[in-house]
Order: C-alpha cells, then structure tokens, then sequence
C-alpha cells in the first residue's frame, strides 16, 4: 500500500466570490491502480488522475485542502 499526500492551496479565492472548481493533475502514478481517499471514501483511477485530474472544489470559508490518497 502506497500512500500520496497531496495539498492542494489557492490563494486567489476571494472573500464573497462563489465556489470556484479546479482540478489538480497529478504524476507518477500507476495507470492501472485504483486510489481512495482517505477522508471521503472515494475511489478515483491512476489514469483518470493522470489525464482528467483530481477535483476539488474552494469558496471563501474553505480556500486549502488537504487529501491523501491511497493505493488500493
């Protein structure tokens, strides 16, 4: 089991601006595995991090995140 942490930071989020929506691409991962989330449960594959990236989303109250990925 491999575990990648990844912390994902906007400083440009806006006090009273909407929720703004991104994805963060991410390298070096193994197309063919599978990676959860350990805070939310949710599964994502290598591939889909490698080419769509991993999404996320920032308002004014929740401008940093921290995710940590694990390899299934």
């Amino acid at each position: 089991m491999r575990a990648v942490p990844v912390e994902i930071q906007q400083a440009a989020v806006v006090d009273g601006a909407g929720p703004w929506q991104g994805r963060l691409w991410l390298r070096g991962l193994d197309p063919a595995a599978r990676y959860r989330d350990r805070a939310t449960g949710t599964t994502y594959g290598g591939a889909h991090l490698l080419h769509y990236g991993l999404p996320f989303t920032w308002n004014a109250d929740h401008d940093a995140d921290l995710v940590v990925l694990t390899r299934q």
